[in-house]
């Protein structure tokens, strides 16, 4: 438990000696000893080993959306930047647009690794 306190008991030599030990170890799960033990608690202590994190699944045809988009509207802006009439601009990105969302949903899927 993250902020836990306990007190512990450590042998060292002949004597014991309690101490108090407060715990806020997120790479660590830390054992304490069981009743009526004497043992250090620390000396069992379990790591956790690191997790390799993968983004989210996003379906085939989203991703083919969110590229006709991006590209459609670099499109428009930049044949409205060039003079070109809004109206023949937006024809233009839109055109291309549904071409990429195409292009993009039936050749962009990566093949499964086996």
């Amino acid at each position: 438990m993250l902020g836990a306190s306990a007190t512990l008991v450590e042998v060292a030599g002949d004597f014991k000696r309690p101490f108090e030990a407060k715990f806020a170890f997120c790479d660590e799960f830390l054992f304490a000893p069981e009743r009526g033990s004497s043992q250090f608690a620390l000396s069992s202590s379990v790591t956790i080993l690191p997790v390799h994190l993968r983004p989210p699944s996003i379906d085939q045809g989203v991703q083919a959306f969110l590229w006709a988009l991006g590209l459609g509207l670099f499109i428009w802006l930049g044949l409205l930047a060039i003079g070109v009439s809004g109206a023949t601009s937006f024809i233009l990105a839109a055109v291309a647009g549904g071409l990429i969302f195409l292009y993009v949903r039936i050749f962009g899927e990566e093949d499964l690794r086996r």
